[in-house]
């Protein structure tokens, strides 16, 4: 990915909300990768929402860095679902945030309860 300048805030560093906008994108992406589609879920009437979502700076992005963001599933648990995310500067890899987890339940959007696991 890189960075754009409609992504800085005031200063010239990517405004904070956008590390959240890489890493939901990054997450699709490794679903997509493995064959789990969003959009399929949504169909099936469920949805994927965001418990829980910590995030450490370490040290801006700036315009025009290119940038990956590493996803890496830590564990499901019920219908959860936690994930890390790491932002790593390229070519030379610099971490720049990392979320501490990513707690994703699975709900069924009509009536609110869990999803199946089976469903993952």
């Amino acid at each position: 990915m890189t960075v754009h300048d409609s992504e800085l805030d005031q200063y010239g560093v990517v405004h904070n909300a956008m590390y959240v906008v890489y890493i939901h994108k990054a997450r699709e992406e490794m679903a997509a990768s493995i064959g789990f589609s969003m959009t399929s879920i949504a169909r099936s009437g469920n949805a994927m929402a965001v418990l829980e979502l910590n995030i450490k700076y370490f040290k801006p992005l700036l315009r025009g860095a290119k940038f990956v963001v590493k996803v890496r599933l830590v564990q499901i648990k019920g219908t959860r679902i936690l994930v890390d995310h790491i932002i790593e500067t390229l070519p030379n890899r610099e971490v720049r945030a990392q979320t501490i987890t990513i707690t994703t339940p699975c709900t069924d959007q009509s009536s609110h309860k869990h999803a199946p696991v089976d469903l993952l």
